[in-house]
């Protein structure tokens, strides 16, 4: 994305009053940015929207005079965000409570052969930034795939500022769909603007979406609050802080799943947590911190790690740097249980509540 600026409102669209998944994204009192409600508490954004204090506003109304504000409780940016570049500029908001009855969240497609798109957002009309902030919407025109982007050209309408984490929907049997996020667009907002494809990032959006579903997550799998949980409570390992899992009352290790222990009464997995330095994990989004989730040559099991090189980086937890899964790359690995980070299997005692992902806002 170097060379782009931050998309905003539909040049050349018109105001959208039945499309109130398609939301407003503001912090500090100011719409800055465009989300799309994809689940009843979960909104995909762009990364660079990302902010301390965000605060989502749902309406049926394109001027969101009937709106109702709910707050951000998580934010989670794809793990390899550069702001520099807007390299994977895709985020997933968790709501603190959910959008009301009569919004339908809208649907991810897998994108298709260029063509007609629907792109809508709630920035302004006006380059120069001089309109409200109205949702609108209008049609563009997919000219290419770039990798996990779309490139767009106007048909006639094209994002511009504001617009950025907006949706670009296809039409399907089943309605419209989201295939893109708005990331961003020339100055004008005349020429161009791209989009990242939600199908190539599902393995970021889809476990925040499982994590954050009321009353659904099993025991030991990642939580964003006690509503999640089937059963018990989201609990946070010291060691992993920023990935609860859900951990269920229990009287003996036999009440809890495969892998896990009761202690303190409720069931915990072992250290490494998962989300920590060592622990098991899925996908990148499921590790905290700078982690990735990647494997040893000596280990095929993915566990939450970093790449590490020969010019002196540093492993945590006096990790060392050994060949990765993956040929002519390395990853840290603690010096004695291969990508494990140590600790025996031992078990901590209940520490603190789950830490809420806040990222500083691109400008």
């Amino acid at each position: 994305m170097l060379g782009l600026v931050a998309a905003a409102a539909v040049v050349g669209g018109l105001p959208a009053e039945a499309m109130p998944a398609v939301v407003a994204i503001a912090s500090g009192g100011h719409i800055g940015c465009t989300g799309t409600l994809v689940a009843p508490r979960v909104v995909l954004t762009a990364a660079h929207c990302v902010a301390d204090g965000l605060e989502v506003g749902i309406g049926r109304a394109a001027d969101l005079r009937d709106a109702r504000w709910i707050d951000v409780l998580f934010a989670a940016r794809h793990p390899r965000f550069d702001p520099a570049t807007h390299a994977d500029d895709v985020a997933v908001l968790v709501l603190a409570a959910p959008a009301p009855a009569w919004v339908t969240p809208i649907a991810l497609a897998v994108a298709r052969l260029p063509g007609a798109v629907t792109v809508v957002g709630f920035g302004h009309a006006d380059p120069e930034g001089g309109d409200a902030h109205l949702r609108r919407l209008g049609t563009a025109r997919v000219t290419a795939f770039d990798g996990d982007q779309l490139v767009l050209a106007p048909a006639p309408a094209l994002p511009c500022f504001g617009d950025s984490g907006g949706a670009v929907m296809i039409e399907t049997a089943m309605g419209l769909q989201v295939i893109g996020i708005i990331t961003g667009g020339d100055a004008g907002c005349a020429s161009g603007a791209r989009a990242y494809r939600v199908d190539a990032h599902e393995a970021t959006i889809a476990p925040v979406v499982a994590a954050a579903t009321l009353g659904t997550v099993a025991a030991g799998a990642w939580c964003i609050d006690d509503a999640s949980c089937a059963s018990g409570t989201c609990w946070s390992p010291p060691d992993a802080p920023e990935r609860g899992y859900c951990a269920p009352t229990c009287p003996t290790d036999a009440a809890c799943g495969p892998g896990m222990a009761c202690d303190g009464g409720a069931c915990r997995w072992p250290l490494p947590s998962p989300g920590a330095f060592g622990g098991a994990c899925s996908a990148d989004i499921a590790c905290g911190g700078a982690h990735q989730c990647l494997a040893s040559a000596d280990d095929p099991a993915p566990r939450c790690t970093r790449r590490c090189f020969d010019d002196g980086l540093a492993c945590p937890q006096d990790g060392e740097c050994a060949p990765a899964a993956e040929a002519g790359s390395s990853v840290c690995v603690a010096p004695t249980r291969g990508c494990d980070a140590g600790g025996g299997g031992t078990m901590w005692p209940m520490a603190a509540l789950l830490a809420l992902v806040r990222r500083r806002r691109r400008v």
